[in-house]
């Protein structure tokens, strides 16, 4: 099995996590695969040259260790999927949505991604988004499967359905796996699929349960890196190592 590295959202410090990310690799030679769960876009009180910067050094990166070998994954966060819809959102840019389709878009980023039996998303599938949306998952690799062919369907509809807002996140719509809060993650997970998450901010990472679930799918909530408005880190930063049936969480 892959050794697998997920690093939860980024929002504009890729000069100061990226390093952290290399230090774990060069601490374990074995890890193979790096996943980004999203959210590479955006954060409090940065301005348009500070985003194109950011980007830019995320890509470069990401490029730069596929050339060398390592397998990496870039999930889209509600935040980057505001650009792709070209709509204003939460700390949206106006003036960069061209840019930022011109480095997202070659690296190829995906809604979903499956690592050992775990479904990788930005934010969660729920049941209820699962049942109006897909078709009756059996596993996390289908998931994965039909998220990315919605995100393929490039369609205004298809699109709209991805970017689908619940009232944990001040919309009332079924929450989509970019913005379902963890509370409403928790409280529906599609059943029989355990997951791995960002998007909503951790003090470390940690894991949670469904609450509907008699026998409640596996959780883990990876956003770490995010910041309160004054710019405070919520949480410590750590990410998570997935080897198999094993999770090991590191605090680079």
């Amino acid at each position: 099995m892959t050794k697998t590295l997920v690093v939860g959202d980024i929002h504009l410090k890729a000069y100061d996590i990226l390093p952290k990310v290399d230090d774990v690799l060069e601490n374990d030679e074995s890890i193979s695969r790096v996943v980004f769960l999203g959210d590479m876009c955006d954060e409090w009180n940065s301005d348009d040259g500070c985003m194109m910067r950011e980007l830019e050094e995320f890509a470069d990166w990401v490029e730069a260790r596929r050339v060398d070998g390592l397998v990496v994954d870039v999930l889209l966060g509600n935040h980057d999927f505001q650009y792709l819809l070209g709509q204003p959102g939460p700390g949206t840019h106006d003036a960069l949505y061209g840019f930022v389709k011109s480095v997202l878009l070659p690296l190829n980023p995906r809604m979903a991604c499956e690592v050992d039996g775990f479904l990788l998303t930005h934010a969660g599938l729920t049941q209820a988004y699962a049942d109006e949306n897909l078709s009756e998952p059996e596993d996390a690799a289908d998931a994965a499967d039909q998220l990315n062919e919605l995100l393929d369907d490039g369609t205004l509809e298809a699109f709209e359905t991805l970017a689908q807002c619940g009232i944990g996140r001040g919309g009332d719509e079924t929450p989509s796996p970019l913005w379902a809060d963890k509370w409403e993650l928790e409280e529906d997970p599609v059943a029989g699929i355990p997951q791995i998450v960002g998007h909503t901010p951790v003090a470390t990472v940690c894991t949670g349960e469904g609450a509907r679930l008699e026998d409640a799918p596996e959780l883990w909530f990876c956003d770490t890196f995010s910041l309160m408005s004054n710019m405070v880190p919520i949480g410590d930063g750590s990410m998570l190592i997935v080897d198999d049936d094993t999770i090991n969480v590191v605090h680079p």
